[in-house]
């Protein structure tokens, strides 16, 4: 994991295998994150927590990037994959109290070894753990 000149924090990710450890530095840089690492075709079933915008709780929150307006949600803001074994963190989306949660699931793919579910859990909302449930898409 890398803290950039412009605030942001970039994190690599070469294998599934350590969510905790990513946690860990997330939390060293000064960012509150739940991490979950997902066998292929499945996700984190719903309502683990109260999302800050629609991009989490909604039907079908799963394919929330292709909805109108996303990019105005803080959520898409927070947590973007850059490359295909990055993703870049702004904390100045991430409010004070608020958790990062992060998804990622096996894609099987060595040209795209995963896809990332980000969203932000509003303060106050406890992020229950995940339980893996099947994923259609």
């Amino acid at each position: 994991m890398t803290e950039n000149p412009d605030g942001t924090i970039t994190a690599a990710l070469n294998e599934m295998r350590d969510p905790e450890g990513l946690r860990a530095d997330l939390l060293a840089a000064g960012v509150t994150a739940d991490v979950s690492f997902l066998a292929p075709h499945t996700r984190c079933a719903d309502s683990r927590f109260e999302g800050v915008d629609p991009s989490y709780g909604s039907r079908g929150h799963t394919e929330s990037r292709l909805r109108k307006g996303v990019e105005r949600w803080r959520s898409f803001k927070a947590a973007q994959v850059v490359d295909v074994r990055e993703i870049n963190i702004r904390p100045e989306f991430i409010r004070p109290g608020e958790t990062l949660v992060l998804e990622f699931r096996d894609n099987q793919d060595a040209q795209r070894p995963w896809r990332l579910g980000a969203w932000l859990a509003r303060a106050g909302s406890p992020v229950k753990p995940c339980t893996p449930a099947a994923d259609a898409g």
